[in-house]
C-alpha cells in the first residue's frame, strides 16, 4: 500500500458532502409534502464567491438588498438536482425564493448553514 502525503490527500478531489432534507408530510402544499431536497456543500471557490456578494456591497445602497437576499442566495448556492448534480435554482430565482413560505425556507437554510459551516457567518451577514 502506497502512503499518500497529507498534501496529496488534502488536494485529492473527492465528492462533496450532501444532505437530504425532507419536507414534513403535513406541509400544506401536497406537491411538496414528503418530498426531499438535496443540498451540497460548496467548494472553497464557491464559498468565496458567495461571501464576496456580501463584502462587495459594503454599506452602500445595495447592502440592504443583498442582506435581504442572503437566505435565497444560500439556497441558490447549495440546493441541487440529485439526478444531474446541477444547481436547482439560479440567481434569477432569488426574487421568487424570497416569496416562498419562511418555514420551508428555514428548513432548507438551517441545514445548508450547517453543511457549509456558515452558522456564525450568516448571523453576522444578516445583522443578528
Amino acid at each position: 500500500m502506497t502512503k499518500v502525503s497529507l498534501r496529496d490527500a488534502f488536494l485529492k478531489p473527492v465528492p462533496r458532502r450532501m444532505v437530504k432534507v425532507t419536507v414534513p408530510a403535513d406541509y400544506p402544499n401536497p406537491e411538496l409534502a414528503g418530498k426531499s431536497f438535496t443540498l451540497r456543500a460548496m467548494s472553497a471557490y464557491e464559498r468565496t464567491i458567495y461571501e464576496r456578494a456580501f463584502a462587495a456591497v459594503g454599506n452602500g445602497a445595495n447592502a440592504e438588498q443583498v442582506q435581504n437576499e442572503s437566505r435565497a442566495r444560500l439556497l441558490v448556492a447549495t440546493v441541487i438536482d440529485p439526478s444531474t448534480g446541477s444547481l436547482l435554482f439560479t440567481s434569477e430565482d432569488i426574487p421568487a425564493l424570497m416569496q416562498v413560505d419562511a418555514g420551508l425556507v428555514d428548513l432548507l437554510v438551517t441545514e445548508a448553514l450547517k453543511l457549509v459551516n456558515l452558522v456564525q457567518d450568516q448571523k453576522t451577514i444578516s445583522g443578528n
